[in-house]
């Protein structure tokens, strides 16, 4: 059953006799356990009320002998849908959802709008006409076996109470149609519509005409009309209705008018600042519970009329707002201004929300709304609140509402506080906080981890022939490996270091490889090390870095032959007479021997078009070389490529094309990506000519200067896995740093001559100037730039032949006076280098010109240049150009601009193998272990045993099935295999210390579960220097429960949360005896908590206090790693202000928790298939 999220100040009893049956707890009954617990899972399933439930289990106890077929007759009624009472609750979330679709509807053309309406009139009379008989049904069927005065309650009321209220729904949301309807507010099946419509007999309104009927059903509904009267006789409104209207006979917190006057000094309350800016305060200030009512309405006396009119709500909500809603708190605006704010109570994520807003009366208040809005979200942010929007609650949102639409706040809601209407306005929050010192967002938190790191064999598809004759080439004659024929065969044409980027040695110490490679390299064989490393770090020789349509996917813009260069061009295809379809790609790089190939096209060979990975984990050696072999014509490609960037790596304990009698090592590393600053540059303009790579396809690398040898360096099949998937986002978001020119293809060059003609002509001389050379570097040059330093102008680009660390080029500078020359760079400077972590270095070329017969270097340029820290490097004479220029160039200061990172390139491969004599073989050893405290009882263990070993260890049969049945899925839980520690870390949604994994370890099994709980009423409270948690449980909350335990002879606590389906549970540990009890048999005792909750009942205790606690278990044993996380604690982004009364008569109605106790979670759904919570703890 649901409960009244708001308090029950305003509840409506209806007599003893209903009191004495909402107090009746349901029990077993013991003449047919089996058919009471099919009749408790039938009302379950089909969501009975808990008023007909109860009202039945009377009737049954009533009478014992014929408890057996009741309990029957119940089953095969709602089993069948031919029950009444499942019927008649059908028609009450029927009623309830049209009401909502009224509450939705927004006018646009009155004539639809009116037919819209006329609809909900005939829908909403006919739902309420077959309600009404049906609950008359209802209530003869239970009143022929026990007399009774039996109440529909749905929601901890009277729905006929409800219908007496709601029925007003349409003409109080919609007044503007009592204009064409004729509405009696008594009239709950709408018959004074039905007498308008037999009134039009030429039929003039077409929205009438559907309310004609005939006279038996009028009669029917003049009958029901009765009954109902009869049924509400001890009804009493309780204002609900249209927000503009209600609550008027209450005392308001938003207006003026209390019942109590008291004379206040705002002057004498204690206050904070917490946050500030500029001429903007906000201040916690600290007023007493008591003089609430009497600050309020003083605010209220200097408040905006506006304000007033739109936020009215009965003191005692705000009382029960401030006291029990989470984070709840008055925050002071300056001193002219007050805001009560709080999480919102009803609200899945984290939302904050506007109760009440004071402003002083000015003319311009709707501006410093606004100013109060946009603080108060920088202020949670600044505050690492991970909050994702910001609503406001109107009591009436006539006056205000076209300010919040300019406010940027949409219509969210109509929703019910403390039984009177309420609106909700929200305005979404992009807002990217992760890492913070706040651990918990609510007060119950449970938060679990598990990960198994695992060492796999190379998952990679790879063809190494040329590598693997290589490393016969630099071995030799040796008595370890035994090399193929094939090989054998291509080895004498590599003489060593004959391939690219490659080295090999015989190291003595296996320790020395790892220092002088730096790689992660371990080895238990002690012996020398025969080791062959290849090291590639190249960029293509024109790219770019792009997103391709707003995708998430990175890909590299591979550019076609630029028309100025007269080498080679860019990209070469490779075709074949055979298959006129294949194409390979060949793309330069900026090694002028070295190229990278794409096959691009699936047709080259039909056969492995179904399944690639599985045809080229055999094949991919012949058919690399197959291929090359037939592909013999070469021609020029015009079209660009888009190759998408991808990451893969991957070892192995075997080598093709070998047998090794010794210990032996490889790993392999391939990255094609490249960082897009989008704050630097716009996308490409794409060409519906450009070719779009897309996987599975091969790549590889060519090296064009082997004699005899046609086949490429190394292979590889890039799958979907393997391709990098991310967001962009913006790293210029700080307003002082300039910003980059958005230059459209058309109007570059237009541009470029205009910055070029109004700058100094010392300048034009000194820097490149011609429109044509810098129209091409903004075109071909890597991440090349236009930049606006509002004095000047810059053009930059990276030096893409710079592989060791990364190199900024400043091509041309344009700005019109010479003193502004010196400024501009350094400005320039500070923007490299805050853009790009990465950038190391700048450099900066001053051309030489002819003066007077002589080539000469302008002084004053010079001055400017060294003035902006930049040191002499040479000075260069090219032949080709006949310019001469002196390069200058600036290294980055870790002390000025400290956030360096290594310098990424384009292509990166790295690949080793690495051999040792020795008896030994390398072996993959995986162990998974069962990681358990004494200390804890979890069920999460068992979810990832399951998910990671189909079967849990040592369990029961009966376990082992209903887990397999599931899956091992747990709610709140997500289960991944994650290839790299980097994408470990990413993927964990919680703020973690992880533990350092070996790097021999490639795929991790990872289970984790985030399960944040919001407790419908509560606080925080420090007492004798404890912080507890205060959870009241009077005004009908429901809130807590407790059921005995006699084999602990302890009571068992349950504490419902705002999920149905969480409560919380603790048991009280008094002695040492019962803590070793526990420990030496947890899952007895959590068994015997599931036991429990069946039979609890409603506890006594008005008023609980829990003392809070927050425990961390973290378990690590080599491969293994369990984090259990487990809290009931409280943090505020905003701390609460309001000073409650220290109330001595108020502690003793008070039950304190102390600790040491068990606790735990449990989840209802687990509860009903497992048998036991999801976990318990001992906290002490």
């Amino acid at each position: 059953m649901q409960n009244n999220q708001g308090g029950q100040s305003l509840r409506i009893e209806n007599g003893a006799d209903d009191r004495r049956l909402e107090r009746l707890e349901i029990k077993p009954i013991n003449s047919n356990i089996s058919r009471f617990n099919s009749m408790m899972q039938v009302w379950k399933e089909h969501e009975i009320p808990e008023c007909h439930q109860k009202y039945y289990y009377n009737v049954i106890l009533k009478h014992q002998q014929q408890a057996d077929e009741l309990m029957r007759i119940e089953i095969d009624s709602i089993s069948t849908n031919k029950s009444v009472v499942r019927t008649l609750h059908q028609l009450t979330i029927g009623r309830d959802r049209c009401l909502k679709e009224i509450s939705r509807t927004k006018q646009g053309n009155i004539s639809d709008f009116l037919k819209t309406i006329s609809k909900f009139i005939y829908d909403l009379r006919k739902l309420t006409l077959n309600l009404i008989e049906f609950h008359r049904k209802w209530m003869n069927s239970l009143n022929s076996r026990f007399e009774y005065n039996y109440i529909w309650r749905i929601k901890d009321r009277n729905y006929l109470h409800q219908i007496k209220e709601d029925h007003k729904f349409i003409q109080n949301h919609h007044p503007k149609m009592r204009q064409y309807f004729q509405f009696s507010d008594e009239d709950i099946f709408y018959l004074s519509v039905v007498k308008q419509a037999e009134q039009d007999d030429e039929q003039k309104y077409e929205h009438l005409m559907k309310h004609k009927m005939d006279k038996k059903y009028i009669e029917k509904m003049i009958d029901l009309q009765e009954y109902f009267n009869k049924q509400i006789k001890d009804y009493k409104p309780v204002n609900l209705g249209n927000p503009s209207s209600q609550n008027s006979e209450m005392n308001h917190a938003g207006s003026p008018g209390f019942s109590g006057k008291k004379n206040i000094n705002l002057g004498n309350y204690a206050s904070k600042v917490i946050y500030t800016a500029e001429d903007f305060q906000f201040n916690l200030v600290s007023y007493p519970y008591k003089d609430l009512e009497a600050i309020l309405e003083n605010w209220s006396a200097q408040n905006v009329q506006e304000l007033n009119d739109s936020f009215k709500y009965p003191i005692n909500h705000v009382k029960d707002l401030l006291m029990y809603w989470q984070e709840a708190a008055i925050v002071r605006i300056n001193q002219n201004g007050l805001i009560l704010c709080s999480i919102d109570q009803e609200f899945n994520g984290r939302r904050w929300i506007l109760h009440q807003i004071y402003l002083q009366k000015e003319v311009q208040w709707q501006q410093k709304l606004n100013l109060v809005i946009q603080h108060f979200i920088k202020m949670l942010i600044m505050q690492g609140d991970s909050f994702t929007s910001l609503a406001i609650c109107c009591s009436n949102d006539q006056s205000i509402k076209r300010v919040l639409i300019d406010l940027k706040f949409t219509f969210s809601k109509n929703i019910t506080y403390n039984q009177f209407n309420v609106v909700i306005y929200e305005q979404k929050i992009q807002n990217a906080q992760q890492h913070n010192n706040r651990r918990y967002y609510t007060p119950l938190t449970l938060r679990m981890l598990r990960i198994y790191a695992t060492e796999t064999d190379s998952t990679l598809i790879t063809n190494e022939e040329l590598l693997i004759a290589q490393y016969c080439a630099n071995l030799g004659k040796n008595q370890i490996i035994k090399f193929e024929n094939n090989i054998l065969a291509l080895a004498p044409y590599l003489s060593k270091n004959k391939l690219y980027g490659q080295d090999y040695m015989l190291i003595q110490k296996p320790d020395d490889v790892k220092n002088k490679f730096q790689i992660d390299f371990s080895s238990p064989v002690t012996t020398p090390v025969y080791f062959q490393q290849f090291n590639v770090k190249l960029n293509f020789k024109y790219f770019s870095s792009e997103f391709y349509r707003n995708n998430t996917q990175p890909y590299l813009r591979l550019t076609a032959h630029p028309t100025m260069d007269k080498q080679e061009p860019s990209i070469l295809q490779l075709n074949s007479s055979e298959n006129s379809n294949g194409v390979i790609h060949l793309i330069s790089t900026i090694d002028p021997f070295i190229k990278m190939y794409s096959i691009v096209t699936q047709t080259i060979d039909s056969s492995w078009k179904c399944n690639p990975i599985r045809y080229f984990n055999s094949n991919i050696q012949t058919f690399i070389n197959q291929t090359f072999e037939k592909f013999d014509k070469q021609q020029e490609c015009h079209q660009h490529l888009w190759l998408p960037q991808f990451k893969c790596s991957g070892k192995q304990l075997k080598l093709n094309d070998t047998n090794i009698d010794a210990y032996f090592q490889n790993d392999t590393y391939l990255s094609v990506t490249y960082p897009r600053n989008p704050s630097l540059h716009t996308n490409k303009q794409f060409n519906d000519a450009d070719k779009i790579i897309s996987p599975p396809f091969l790549f590889g690398i060519v090296q064009s200067d082997l004699e005899q040898i046609n086949k490429p360096l190394f292979s590889i099949l890039i799958d979907k896995q393997n391709i990098i998937k991310t967001s962009e986002k913006l790293t210029n978001n700080n307003a002082s740093l300039p910003v980059p020119v958005q230059l459209q293809p058309k109007e570059t060059e237009s541009v470029l001559r205009e910055l070029i003609k109004n700058t100094d002509q010392d300048i034009k001389r000194s820097f490149c100037s011609d429109p044509a050379i810098l129209i091409y570097k903004l075109n071909y040059s890597l991440e090349c730039s236009v930049i606006n330093l509002n004095i000047g102008h810059a053009i930059i680009y990276v030096d893409e032949n710079h592989i060791l660390e990364k190199r900024w080029v400043i091509e041309s500078i344009m700005v019109n006076n010479l003193n502004n020359l010196s400024p501009l760079l350094t400005k320039l400077i500070e923007y490299i280098f805050t853009i790009d972590p990465s950038a190391n270095e700048i450099q900066i070329c001053q051309n030489h010109y002819q003066e007077q017969g002589e080539l000469v270097a302008n002084t004053t340029i010079m001055n400017s240049i060294k003035k902006a820290k930049f040191r002499w490097r040479l000075v260069d004479n090219d032949a080709k150009t006949q310019v001469r220029r002196t390069i200058y160039y600036l290294k980055r200061s870790l002390a000025e601009f400290p956030n360096k990172t290594q310098n990424q390139v384009s292509i990166q491969f790295r690949s080793y193998y690495a051999t040792q004599t020795s008896e030994v073989r390398n072996q993959i050893q995986n162990h998974l272990e069962y990681l358990h405290s004494s200390n804890v009882q979890q069920f999460f263990e068992d979810c990832f045993q399951c998910h990671v070993n189909g079967q849990v260890p040592d369990s029961n049969s009966y376990l082992q099935k209903k887990l397999q049945s599931i899956q091992g899925k747990l709610p709140n839980s997500e289960f991944l295999s994650i290839q790299t520690p980097e994408d470990l870390r990413s993927q964990i949604k919680f703020s973690i210390n992880l533990p350092s994994f070996e790097s021999r370890y490639q795929k991790f099994d990872l289970l984790q579960m985030i399960t944040q709980l919001k407790i419908k009423r509560q606080r925080q409270v420090n007492y004798k220097d404890k912080t507890y948690l205060e959870i009241p449980n009077y005004n009908g909350l429901q809130q807590i429960f407790q059921s005995e335990n006699y084999q602990l002879n302890q009571k068992i606590f349950f504490i419902a949360t705002q999920d149905p389906l969480y409560f919380l549970y603790f048991i009280e540990l008094t002695n040492q005896t019962l803590i070793q009890q526990i420990q030496n048999d947890q899952l007895s005792v959590v068994s015997q908590v599931s036991q429990a909750f069946v039979t609890k009942y409603l506890s006594n205790h008005q008023l609980v206090w829990i003392e809070q606690f927050q425990k961390i278990i973290p378990i690590h044993q080599k491969q293994n790693f369990l984090y259990i996380d487990f809290a009931l604690n409280s943090q505020f982004s905003i701390e609460q202000s309001v000073i409650m009364d220290d109330d001595s008569a108020h502690l003793e109605e008070i039950y304190k928790i102390n600790l040491p106790l068990f606790c735990g979670l449990l989840n209802t759904n687990v509860r009903t298939l497992f048998e036991r919570p999801l976990i318990g703890m001992i906290i002490d």
